[in-house]
């Protein structure tokens, strides 16, 4: 996903809009910067989800 939004930002300073591109590299650094903590976040939504799923009963 990072290197996606990368190619945009090369895309729109190939474009002209500098600051912009600006803005999204400064916005990569921060995301990067925090990617254990999301990825960390993210696998215990998914093990508090398989958790709910199993305790569920039919009925």
């Amino acid at each position: 996903l990072g290197s996606a939004i990368e190619q945009i930002g090369l895309w729109i300073a190939a474009q002209g809009s500098i600051e912009t591109a600006a803005s999204i590299r400064a916005y990569l650094v921060e995301l990067d910067q925090n990617a254990g903590l999301i990825t960390d976040e993210i696998r215990a939504l998914v093990a508090k989800s398989a958790s709910d799923e199993s305790g569920k009963t039919e009925g």
